[in-house]
């Protein structure tokens, strides 16, 4: 949804990282998909992969050996070591899993970290290291270690971008003051912001055994499920209904 999108795109205007979202095709409806990505000024990305669909995508055109990668069981080993170049920059690539509360992968968030200034201090230092070869054979041992250490701490930064990543990503989500209540297409509980868990009451791990019916009001069972059949069927629907609390306080939305 527009929320979503929004979290994705301050994190990459902040960062100056990218990321690609995808759900698995079979918890997503084509038409449904395809009508929010027109709202959003984005192009139909439905068929651009096999079994996912793009839900959103900081880069104005994946590459074609990332869409590779997409499109392959590869995807599921991607970690901070995969290195791809496009647009003249290093992007260290990292997958985040995107789970259910049944542990179900539903999809993937791909992180693309810009790592083009660390190997371009790396090739200026390979290059000075074939002069110090050949006028300090002596020294050679020295340098590789400092090298090597250099390295090291290099791919520590790397690792410590990627956690703030996703640190960031849950801090916005948190954050956004309006409650944020996710569930799939048989209202099985996803995910929720902790505003939403503030104002229900609930602790995270009581909201996975949540449905949406045991927190709306009975009143508008019957419009929520007219509401769900209508989404599944591609329409865009704005309701208004009342929830219950934990405690069973009404509370309109």
């Amino acid at each position: 949804g527009e929320n979503i999108n929004n979290l994705l795109q301050d994190i990459h205007k902040r960062t100056g990282n990218h990321l690609i979202m995808t759900v698995n095709k079979e918890h997503l409806n084509q038409k449904r998909c395809e009508e929010s990505m027109f709202s959003l000024g984005y192009d139909s990305t439905w068929n651009a992969l096999n079994n996912a669909a793009i839900v959103y995508s900081s880069l104005r055109k994946i590459p074609a050996s990332l869409n590779e990668q997409l499109n392959s069981a590869a995807l599921l080993s991607i970690n901070r070591n995969n290195v791809l170049i496009y647009d003249k920059y290093n992007w260290n690539i990292s997958a985040i899993k995107l789970t259910n509360a049944a542990g179900i992968d539903i999809g993937l968030i791909i992180l693309l970290v810009d790592s083009t200034a660390i190997i371009q201090t790396f090739q200026k230092t390979a290059l000075i290291s074939g002069v110090i070869i050949v006028l300090f054979s002596l020294g050679i041992l020295a340098f590789v270690f400092t090298f090597l250490k250099t390295t090291e701490r290099n791919l520590t930064t790397q690792q410590q971008l990627i956690e703030k990543s996703k640190r960031d990503y849950k801090a916005l989500f948190n954050s956004i003051a309006d409650s944020i209540l996710i569930f799939d297409w048989n209202c099985n509980f996803i995910d929720c912001n902790e505003f939403a868990l503030n104002l229900l009451g609930y602790s995270r791990e009581e909201m996975k055994n949540i449905k949406p019916r045991d927190i709306v009001h009975p009143d508008y069972h019957e419009l929520m499920r007219n509401n769900l059949q209508r989404l599944k069927d591609g329409e865009t629907t704005l309701v208004e209904s009342v929830n219950l609390n934990k405690n069973g306080v009404m509370i309109p939305v």
